[in-house]
């Protein structure tokens, strides 16, 4: 197996965030023993941003207005037939296209997970986030 892995960091310690995760997402995802790839993407996600949080608690980092968009490809052949499996967070997409000469087409593209969609802003919202407009107080919309 193969696993790419794409990280943009955002806030003042954005690069922290990104920097751990790129490094963590893969080692979780490998280590995941869950019976699906859907689920080992969850599963490895769940894990890096617990990571995350303790290892910026030990490190003394506020990550508090800071993260990371991620995502992660993870290639796997069997019988010379490739696999691609595809998780991402946040607005980090990924771009599945083929190119034979002169006729270049994209075969799949992941939709960004921006809070502004009203589908992600409802499935945020059920799982209990809060969601604010930058210079927005906690609670206020």
């Amino acid at each position: 197996s193969l696993i790419y892995t794409l990280c943009d960091g955002h806030g003042p310690t954005g690069h922290y965030c990104s920097h751990r995760a790129a490094q963590s997402l893969p080692y979780f995802l490998k280590e995941s023993r869950a019976p699906t790839a859907q689920a080992a993407f969850i599963d490895a996600f769940r894990r890096a941003q617990d990571d995350l949080l303790e290892w910026a608690e030990r490190q003394g980092v506020d990550i508090d207005n800071s993260g990371t968009t991620a995502s992660v490809v993870l290639e796997q052949r069997e019988a010379g037939v490739t696999r691609l499996d595809v998780g991402w967070v946040g607005d980090s997409q990924v771009m599945l296209a083929s190119y034979e000469h002169h006729q270049e087409r994209v075969l799949e593209f992941t939709p960004a997970h921006k809070p502004d969609d009203p589908v992600e802003q409802r499935r945020l919202e059920a799982q209990g986030a809060d969601l604010r407009s930058p210079g927005e107080e906690a609670g206020m919309r």
